[in-house]
């Protein structure tokens, strides 16, 4: 990996690299966004931790 790095950031310079992982971070974050645990449907409720300490309480 940092052989790539060193080779965009001779190519393109530090300003390039840069905006090359910042670009990459991005699109990475946007397609996390879309990614759905196997097995689940999408209208099924996870609930959370909160959810699971009342019904405990009670």
């Amino acid at each position: 990996g940092s052989g790539v790095g060193a080779v965009v950031v001779g190519a393109w310079g530090y300003g390039g690299a840069f905006a090359l992982a910042g670009s990459i971070g991005l699109a990475s974050a946007v397609l996390a966004v879309f990614l759905r645990a196997p097995g689940r449907s999408e209208r099924e409720d996870v609930g959370t931790a909160t959810d699971a300490v009342a019904r405990e309480a009670l």
